[in-house]
């Protein structure tokens, strides 16, 4: 982090299909002006081919944010996918693995009660993609791009 104000703590959470989160841990913040580095071991004994793991950040007046999501084959190797920003108002922007430069993959955007909001198909380009003009309700949305048998899924908040 750089120059923690405010905070209270970081709760580390754990999940196999991005939406249902676990607790795992925490971590006290320590609000050092600067940069500070954390770390945290998570035991994880499952079955899971792929692990998504968020931090839950406490403000000290007990307010919470949300991190991206990141997400890890269980051999520790990274899955590439971000969506950003995060939260979003009218446009999304998805970074995705170089090797899928070109591609032509399918995004699906799915409200938080599992009804698609879009489903889209779009060239990848540099890495990226991007929505613009999305007119679609305020909440949590389910992000799925799928390039073949290959499928990233992440997370991100409509305003």
């Amino acid at each position: 982090t750089t120059n923690e104000s405010q905070l209270s703590k970081f709760v580390v959470e754990r999940s196999t299909d991005a939406i249902n989160f676990t607790y795992v841990g925490e971590l006290p913040a320590t609000n050092t002006i600067g940069t500070k580095q954390y770390s945290f071991a998570d035991r994880y004994t499952g079955s899971a081919v792929r692990i998504f793991y968020r931090l839950r950040i406490m403000n000290a007046d007990g307010g919470i944010t949300y991190s991206d999501l990141r997400d890890y084959k269980l051999d520790g190797s990274r899955f590439s996918m971000q969506v950003s920003p995060n939260p979003f108002t009218d446009k999304l922007t998805i970074s995705v693995p170089a090797s899928w430069n070109n591609a032509t993959v399918k995004v699906i955007l799915l409200s938080a009660n599992g009804a698609v909001a879009l489903e889209k198909l779009m060239q990848v380009q540099s890495g990226q993609m991007t929505l613009s003009n999305l007119s679609i309700a305020p909440g949590l949305y389910i992000v799925k791009v799928i390039n073949g048998k290959e499928q990233l899924i992440g997370k991100s908040i409509k305003l």
